[in-house]
């Protein structure tokens, strides 16, 4: 079959990985801002930290690579939750528009530090969702911590959380996978990836035209969709899980 559908139930309350994996990357010196939602570890091994998720994964997005040997990791520090509502936020000094149910908003270049001047934007939120394309290696580290997306029963196009595709390979670990919290009245232990919901499959995570995800720790939780796929949806024989 072309098409693969896991975790198939209308709505995936909670499916656990809670296996404890090691962040990528070399530690370099240098002060952590005390506003530093996450730290991006690029495929030089540098650390970066950055005080909006916008900022943190546009960079993370430009600095990763197709190349096998390398990967480039985003860490959370704190909970990454979507606005639900618009609001604006600011990025050296140039304002953005982020709307609701989004996780972020796709920045120029110019305005997130550690890329060029270039005003061309960073494609990191296509649709809402986190983009993750064209052949890059990414590693999103939970750290304990939770991605929602917080859409709750609102489904509709591309309301998936994550979606990865053209090759791309994506690594999902949990460096604190012992951090205790309750979903939906469900006690669970670790990150959680959750609050998709989509009228066109995949609540959770989309994989399609080639993407590759590994996940050796964190959750899948509480993600929703009015066809299948509700946790994670797997589409074309070269997608993988």
């Amino acid at each position: 079959m072309n098409i693969k559908k896991i975790f198939s139930h209308k709505l995936i309350r909670c499916c656990v990985m809670a296996v404890s994996a090691l962040c990528l990357g070399t530690v370099i010196s240098g002060a952590v801002s005390l506003a530093a939602c996450c730290e991006v570890t690029n495929r030089w091994g540098e650390k970066r930290y950055y005080d909006t998720f916008s900022e943190g994964w546009c960079y993370a997005v430009h600095a990763a690579s197709s190349d096998s040997k390398t990967m480039t990791t985003i860490k959370l520090l704190t909970n990454w939750e979507a606005s639900t509502s618009k609001q604006t936020i600011r990025c050296r000094g140039e304002k953005y528009t982020v709307g609701k149910y989004n996780l972020g908003s796709d920045l120029k270049r110019k305005h997130v530090e550690g890329l060029d001047n270039s005003k061309s934007e960073v494609d990191g939120f296509s649709g809402g969702h986190l983009n993750v394309k064209d052949g890059k290696r990414f590693t999103i580290d939970l750290n304990g911590f939770n991605i929602d997306r917080k859409r709750g029963n609102n489904q509709d196009d591309d309301g998936e959380l994550i979606n990865v595709s053209g090759g791309a390979y994506l690594r999902i670990i949990d460096s604190n996978p012992n951090a205790r919290k309750t979903i939906d009245g469900v006690q669970t232990t670790g990150g959680c990836l959750m609050g998709g919901a989509s009228e066109d499959g995949a609540g959770g995570i989309h994989i399609k035209d080639g993407g590759y995800v590994y996940m050796t720790g964190g959750n899948i939780c509480a993600n929703q969709t009015n066809e299948d796929g509700g946790g994670v949806y797997v589409n074309g024989g070269s997608s993988k899980l």
